[in-house]
């Protein structure tokens, strides 16, 4: 992708209206406040991705008409998106996997993939041979079907319980040979719906103790009850099912039996029974299930010529040799056609031991190839989870270079960690679910990345190794890949933005405002990045309102020089102090040389304490509120009215049902918060949410109402 990308959105949960421009091959950052829509950017892309675009109506918004809608994404672009349904789809799946397409992943590199092309070309002639003119799966099948028969035993011949047992040998055959006294069922008992007709008799079996035939009515005499009864004793239960079995099975084999063993099945199955079991008959049953045990060793290790099998066996030519079958020495199963088929397995054997220095190499080629990605895998990822202070290891193991197993296992310790979702923190699992996502990300190279706030719950140390895993210009896995990266943390965004913007990919910054449910991005620069104490001067010395500029200067100064007399002196003003104290005390001379220097220098020339005073009474700060250009502004006069009029800004929020949190926030709000070295210009991002504004409005109009006549009093 060459062109950049305009995702469109559309009556997505709070957005009713939004353009997202993807930098292609490169990132995009958007940075917003909780609520601001950014999830609900991410999980519409990734509804829109998946198989069923209706899925996107569970974005519906309520009370809306419209459906939610996204525009603009490749049609067959393989997106890849981390939030939290990705944890849970994709990971923990089992008490101790941490992910189910490990496989894919850790094992399936380009240069595995090459390895194990060259085994299965050198092999592919073997296994088509096997399949086309030996015929194996198909012999493999008849014969476990056949040794089925025999039920599950080791040094008996047959189970007492098998079907050869139940349907023939112990009975003999009953459907060919019928009793006499059976003979008014013949039709029934040979019929091709003999069993359906026995469990349909049985059913009313018990009702016959009646003396009178559940079906019919006729009343029984005694010596037919007994008859009846005789008859679902030796044909009911699993008698038919055995038999049909038994001769079934036998049917499908008798191509592999040589003639005068067939002729001997044939009397055995179709034969009745006089006495007990013949013992010719046993010995003949021997053979034929020893013939039968022995072609399945052969034919499963036959079947079984591939990587997998062969990586564990000693590949010389005398391995092949000994899988061959000597049908020689088959008792019974020497038939032509079984003769043929061995001939032509054997003749694949001969071709692969002349092949053998190939197949050692080509397989010996393929273990190294397994054994270096794996290994590989686990030093990366391994790597990775020790920079990010995460105490355990990823463990990874194919047995079959097929399929592997990803456990987790506590760094130092051979054992697996089981219960992995309850043994787990949540901070350590979404550590775990951002690496192994890094580690797909890297696998899959998809067309585009989406990762919904992956890091901003993390201590500075998990943050910086994860963005390098990320977005490194050397190593990075999402480098050169259209990637967006939504996040509330303003520490990432500095992170990325400014900090370690050098060591980065190719990366732009947005700051995301959801007005109304519109989305707004707003270019975030090199220069926005501003320190606080860099960004409060400019404020403070600028034509900006006086509410705004004492917060701002009383910030800058508590950064430059703590609490100093020249915070107290900004304090006094914001309460409306008569004169500027210091610890209950009025300022000294030496205190305010002190301070007017620390003022002057963060911008507040000539600075004047009863100058500024009289402009901060309530009259003033209302026309500051009504005429603020900004929320911020209107944020700072809101405050001081707050502060001087407590009680009377209580019983207003009170009157109003206005929650007492927005003074905490207009009070706190711009306090220090903590010690980033960077900011954003507060007005030129808007950064006050937009309820408070609202709420605030409410206040201030009320507050008008009920107390501007006082107000105009005071004057």
């Amino acid at each position: 992708m060459s062109e950049p990308i305009a995702v469109k959105l559309a009556c997505c949960n709070n957005i009713d209206r939004a353009t997202i421009t993807l930098k292609p091959n490169a990132t995009t950052v958007l940075h917003g406040m909780n609520g601001s829509g950014k999830s609900s950017v991410a999980k519409a892309i990734q509804l829109y991705n998946g198989d069923d675009r209706q899925a996107l109506e569970v974005l519906k918004p309520y009370a809306s008409e419209s459906l939610p809608s996204v525009e603009g994404l490749p049609e067959d672009a393989n997106i890849l998106v981390f939030n939290e349904d990705y944890v849970d789809s994709t990971l923990f799946k089992g008490d101790m996997e941490l992910i189910e397409n490990g496989y894919k992943i850790f094992v399936d590199t380009p240069e595995y993939r090459k390895a194990a092309k060259v085994t299965d070309e050198l092999l592919a002639d073997a296994v088509k041979r096997l399949r086309d003119e030996g015929k194996v799966v198909e012999l493999l099948s008849t014969v476990n079907n056949l040794l089925s028969c025999f039920g599950k035993v080791s040094k008996q011949i047959y189970s007492k319980t098998s079907p050869i047992a139940k349907g023939v040998v112990l009975n003999g055959n009953l459907v060919e040979h019928v009793s006499p006294k059976f003979e008014s069922f013949t039709s029934l008992i040979q019929g091709g719906n003999a069993q359906e007709w026995l469990l349909w008799r049985g059913k009313g079996d018990k009702f016959s103790s009646l003396g009178v035939c559940p079906y019919c009515g006729k009343t029984l005499e005694q010596s037919e009850l007994e008859i009846c009864n005789e008859m679902q004793a030796a044909y009911g239960g699993k008698y038919i099912d055995s038999f049909t079995k038994t001769i079934q099975t036998f049917g499908e084999a008798e191509v592999l039996l040589s003639e005068n063993a067939r002729a001997q099945a044939d009397a055995i199955l179709h034969g009745k029974l006089e006495e007990e079991p013949n013992p010719e008959n046993e010995a003949f049953l021997a053979c034929i299930k020893a013939d039968a045990e022995g072609l399945k060793a052969k034919l499963e290790k036959i079947q079984q010529l591939n990587y997998s099998f062969l990586k564990n066996e000693e590949k010389d030519a005398d391995y092949f040799e000994g899988l061959k079958i000597h049908v020689e020495r088959l008792e019974k199963m020497n038939s032509q056609f079984a003769i043929e088929r061995v001939n032509s397995i054997n003749a694949v054997l001969d071709d692969l031991s002349s092949k053998v220095r190939e197949i050692q190499g080509a397989i010996g080629r393929q273990s190294c190839a397994l054994r270096k990605s794996i290994n590989a895998s686990m030093a990366e990822m391994n790597a990775f989870l020790e920079s990010a202070g995460f105490p355990y290891e990823i463990s990874i193991a194919s047995s079959d270079g097929a399929r592997c197993t990803v456990s987790l296992k506590p760094r130092g310790l051979e054992m697996n960690v089981e219960n992995l979702k309850s043994h787990l923190s949540y901070g350590e699992r979404n550590s775990l679910a951002i690496a192994l996502f890094s580690a797909q990300v890297k696998s899959e190279k998809p067309d585009i990345v989406v990762l919904d706030d992956p890091i901003s719950s993390f201590d500075q140390n998990k943050k910086y190794a994860i963005l390098q895993r990320l977005f490194s210009k050397s190593k990075g896995v999402c480098n050169g890949i259209t990637t967006l990266l939504l996040t509330h943390d303003f520490e990432t965004l500095i992170m990325i933005g400014k900090v370690h913007k050098t060591l980065l990919c190719d990366t732009s910054c947005f700051y995301v405002r959801n007005d109304d449910g519109n989305l707004t991005l707003i270019p975030v620069e090199n220069d926005d990045f501003n320190s606080a104490v860099q960004c409060f001067k400019a404020i403070v010395a600028s034509d900006a309102s006086l509410p705004y500029r004492i917060a701002l200067a009383r910030r800058a100064v508590e950064i430059a020089y703590g609490k100093s007399s020249a915070w107290h002196v900004l304090s006094s003003l914001a309460h409306q102090r008569e004169v500027a104290t210091q610890n209950g005390q009025e300022l000294t001379d030496e205190e305010w040389k002190e301070a007017k220097k620390q003022l002057e220098d963060i911008g507040l020339k000539d600075f004047s304490y009863q100058d500024l005073l009289s402009q901060l009474g309530n009259k003033e700060l209302l026309s500051v509120y009504d005429q603020a250009p900004s929320p911020v502004e209107k944020i700072c006069a809101f405050r001081l009215l707050a502060a001087n009029n407590a009680d009377e800004m209580r019983q207003v929020c009170n009157r109003a049902h206005v929650d007492d949190t927005v003074f905490k926030f207009a009070n706190e709000y711009f306090h220090i918060e903590n010690l980033m070295a960077y900011q954003f210009d507060p007005v030129k991002f808007n950064t006050v949410p937009a309820g408070i504004i609202e709420t605030c409005d409410k206040v201030i109009a009320r507050f008008k109402g009920e107390y501007g006549q006082q107000a105009k009093a005071d004057d």
